[in-house]
């Protein structure tokens, strides 16, 4: 072979290796494909808010989730409970401590 073909040919091994991304480093390939794992998943969370804005604006939130209206309605009013026994336990615990401290 001549210096011509031999350096055309270590010129096509080049580039094969440059666009097969061959990485000396091999955390380097791990870190770029987390990196789309990542972008992917912020992809899919963005729509899931942008769905959930939506909804939350039409005001059909309950319905539209597959929640029947009873079932929101009990939820709210257990969640208002939890809340007030919050609010009391906290009061209880201040004055057992003799102030909250966060």
């Amino acid at each position: 072979m001549s210096d011509e073909a031999t350096l055309l040919k270590k010129q096509a091994n080049i580039d094969a290796l440059t666009e097969n991304q061959v990485y000396a480093d091999p955390i380097k390939k791990l870190q770029e494909e987390m990196l789309k794992e990542f972008k992917a998943m912020r992809d899919q969370l963005a729509q899931q808010i942008d769905k959930a804005a939506q909804a939350a604006g039409s005001g059909g939130g309950a319905a539209e989730g597959g929640v029947s209206q009873k079932a929101f309605n009990d939820l709210q009013a257990e969640n208002k409970k939890l809340k007030y026994r919050i609010v009391h336990l906290k009061a209880a615990l201040d004055e057992q401590d003799g102030g909250y401290q966060a």
